[in-house]
């Protein structure tokens, strides 16, 4: 018996075949609307397929470091971040440390920390150090400075996540480049089998306790973690007003006296001291630190040690934390 195909009992459709298969339940014919939202919902659920495949592209850094993981991606595509990875914020901006060594020529000064251009460093033979024009003649509290880069752009949006989100990994990310720059220029003086000292930028009991983070320490485990060298929590710090919300031209009447070397410090005389902290703006908070240091004799070399340095060529001597 042939199948009906009148009255709405059934229908005939073409098989893979091109034979005639019988189909049920049996459908309605399609009016000209329906065969209309039909096709319009079609091509919304192909959009909606086009926007997930995109959402699951992956990620590739500059270095080809490789592929997200799995669950990177799933955050990223359907949960959102609340603070991106730091190797995320790398691959998409394409952002690069700077080198710590004169090979290839200067970046910044390593004396003040600021960017240069080319023979813009010479050497200081009054102070006996390299130096920029800007720094050349004028007396610093540390000898040297290492540097990630600029306080700006994608490392500057870091460090404030550091700082004010309280988000450790990058603190960790952070702290392990920039054990690669001293590294790289620890090699470069020539001061490898010497005792050498990670001392973070301290921070006030009441500031942790508000902001949830010791910043300056989750760099120096950082740098320890890539350097293998001893970290001391050799400063203490006595609480003051911020120096985010102190003009720039009160933040070192702001903090000095506020830093001072614990009794029981840890570190030997003899050492160079990497000073770590997140940020060198007006100098004056590095300026404490290094000079507390300095003042208890201790250090025959100190480094300042920071992420970013706010760009500032005005200001004579540049560099030092907050």
């Amino acid at each position: 018996m042939q199948p009906e195909t009148e009255g709405g009992r059934g229908v005939r459709d073409e098989g893979a075949r091109g034979k005639e298969v019988f189909v049920w339940p049996p459908k309605e014919p399609e009016s000209a609307e329906d065969s209309a939202n039909s096709s319009a919902s079609n091509q919304a659920k192909k959009q909606e397929r086009a926007q997930t495949e995109n959402q699951r592209v992956v990620l590739r850094g500059r270095d080809g470091g490789g592929d997200e993981p799995w669950f990177v991606q799933v955050e990223r595509a359907w949960l959102g971040y609340s603070c991106e990875p730091w190797k995320v914020r790398v691959g998409r901006s394409g952002w690069e440390a700077d080198r710590s060594s004169c090979v290839g020529g200067w970046v910044y000064c390593p004396g003040c920390g600021q960017s240069v251009g080319e023979h813009e460093v010479m050497h200081d033979e009054k102070r006996g150090r390299l130096a920029c024009s800007g720094c050349s003649g004028v007396k610093l509290p540390w000898d040297r400075v290492v540097r990630l880069g600029e306080y700006e752009g994608v490392l500057g949006g870091a460090i404030r996540d550091l700082k004010f989100s309280g988000m450790r990994q990058l603190g960790f990310e952070l702290g392990g480049l920039l054990g690669l720059r001293i590294g790289q220029a620890m090699a470069d003086a020539g001061v490898g089998g010497r005792s050498v000292g990670v001392v973070p930028m301290p921070i006030s009991l009441r500031r942790r306790l508000s902001r949830g983070i010791d910043h300056g320490l989750a760099l120096a485990r950082g740098v320890r973690r890539e350097t293998g060298l001893e970290l001391v929590g050799a400063l203490e710090r006595e609480h003051r007003p911020s120096q985010t919300h102190v003009p720039r031209g009160k933040r070192r009447a702001n903090v000095a006296g506020s830093i001072s070397v614990r009794q029981q410090h840890g570190l030997r005389p003899e050492s160079i001291i990497l000073m770590i902290d997140d940020v060198m703006t007006t100098g004056s908070t590095m300026r404490a630190a290094c000079g507390a240091l300095r003042a208890s004799g201790l250090g025959v070399e100190i480094w300042a040690c920071v992420c970013g340095v706010a760009n500032d060529r005005g200001r004579c001597g540049g560099g030092g934390g907050g």
